[in-house]
């Protein structure tokens, strides 16, 4: 499982870079070598924000839409689901696996400024996008300017 805080830094900045950098050292050190477990794989995502909502997009190849659950509760989006392993046939003998399967779980701290009631996801051709659209309260809006 992973958790990330939602941050509006660029990709280029170190915290991000450390982020990634332990995330991948800690995935390749704890995956079992089977491919199964609760390390086995974690989806890669990517975090976007525009003036209207923010979006979460997971690649999940090989995942059926009926084993992907996506929750909200407190703030934290929680994505779960699992990659059932290929099933093996008669007389099939294994000489290279590295397709990863198993149980996946991913959590992304939301801000606050978040319609948490108007949140949708879409899953298309192993592609899972959640939309979260911004409270009204935190939209950008003009300020009138009034003179003397």
């Amino acid at each position: 499982m992973t958790t990330y805080l939602w941050h509006p830094r660029s990709e280029t900045g170190d915290f991000h870079r450390l982020g990634r950098l332990m995330d991948a050292m800690l995935t390749t050190t704890l995956a079992p070598v089977n491919g199964s477990g609760p390390a086995a794989w974690s989806p890669a995502l990517d975090l976007t924000e525009d003036a209207e909502a923010y979006r979460l997009v997971a690649e999940l190849p090989g995942v059926a839409p009926a084993d992907v659950s996506v929750t909200v509760e407190h703030q934290v989006l929680t994505l779960k689901g699992e990659k059932k392993a290929a099933p093996a046939e008669a007389g099939q003998g294994w000489h290279r696996s590295e397709r990863r399967w198993g149980r996946f779980e991913r959590r992304v701290t939301l801000p606050r400024a978040v319609d948490a009631e108007r949140i949708t996801a879409t899953f298309e051709a192993g592609v899972l996008t959640v939309v979260a659209p911004k409270a009204e309260r935190a939209k950008a809006r003009a300020v009138p300017i009034a003179t003397a």
